[in-house]
């Protein structure tokens, strides 16, 4: 199971499972945490700061669901999983017309 540690995580590495906390403001102080799996992005590009990212939500149990969404970076690390992504090519592709 996926545990939030809450420990800030500012450059997480492609495919880290993280805790994206989204922003919050006067009225949305009720958002909580949720796990995600990087894509993609960068803490800092050409020595600025960008904290730009590309990640895929993830279920409690690990399953990646939904589209690539992205963002601002505001992670903390997650405990208790372990990454195996993986490509299946089948032997024969069928040929649409």
């Amino acid at each position: 199971m996926l545990v939030n540690t809450g420990t800030e995580i500012r450059n997480p590495q492609l495919n880290q499972v993280v805790f994206f906390q989204p922003w919050q403001g006067k009225t949305d102080s009720r958002k909580k945490a949720y796990p995600v799996i990087i894509n993609k992005g960068d803490f800092l590009v050409d020595g600025r700061v960008s904290n730009f990212w590309y990640w895929q939500r993830l279920t409690p149990t690990g399953r990646i669901k939904g589209k690539q969404e992205h963002g601002y970076g505001n992670f903390f690390e997650a405990r208790g999983y372990l990454v195996e992504r993986k490509v299946v090519v089948p032997k024969e592709i069928p040929i649409i017309k």
